[in-house]
């Protein structure tokens, strides 16, 4: 059993989507980061690395923004780091 996360303010790097989509056909990563978070920010060379290794055989990593100070509840921003 899951809990769909809804209503997300924007999606960056993807079309809109639901998790429930992907349950049963992929193996799904979730991240939660901040990305102006330096230690966020050092997950992303290993994110990318597992989504080029597996994401033929399944893997979708999602990655859920959850802002802490003001400039990052800018989508625009969290855009253009990404």
């Amino acid at each position: 059993r899951y809990i769909e996360i809804v209503s997300p303010s924007a999606f960056v790097n993807s079309d809109a989507f639901t998790i429930s989509e992907h349950v049963g056909s992929h193996v799904i990563l979730v991240t939660f980061i901040t990305y102006g978070c330096m230690n966020c920010q050092n997950t992303f060379s290993f994110l990318r690395h597992m989504d080029e290794k597996y994401r033929e055989q399944g893997l979708q990593i999602i990655g859920i923004h959850t802002p802490e100070f003001a400039y990052e509840h800018d989508a625009s921003n969290v855009a253009a780091a990404m």
